[in-house]
């Protein structure tokens, strides 16, 4: 027989009950981002937009003589790659000296154990 009072009992379930309080604000939050979103796919939007990545229709941009030069100062990675390489090239001229000055050392320190 079932006691009328199981459901007062310490830890009677208030997990549970959080538990499926967290789960139902996460899905209106998700069912909210789903309805609000302006586009799905592309054909959603006008002619001359695209959808993005946030569900937004964007303008597709064009790319004339006048702003070839934004573009190219926003689009430095080739100067980013040059400067590695270099600064590679540099590191790897240093420390390689300064292994082998080590090992010069070494060899003249083994030839006076040596030579005593």
């Amino acid at each position: 027989m079932m006691s009328k009072n199981r459901l007062h009992k310490q830890g009677s379930g208030f997990g549970h009950w959080s538990f499926t309080l967290i789960l139902i604000i996460v899905l209106l939050w998700w069912f909210i981002g789903f309805a609000t979103r302006d586009c799905r796919k592309n054909t959603d939007c006008q002619r001359d937009s695209y959808c993005d990545y946030r569900y937004t229709c964007q303008k597709i941009p064009v790319i004339d003589s006048s702003n070839t030069k934004d573009l190219l100062k926003q689009n430095s990675f080739f100067y980013l790659l040059i400067g590695g390489v270099i600064g590679g090239a540099l590191t790897y001229y240093v420390m390689r000296k300064e292994v082998e000055g080590k090992g010069k050392e070494k060899s003249t320190e083994n030839n006076e154990v040596m030579q005593k």
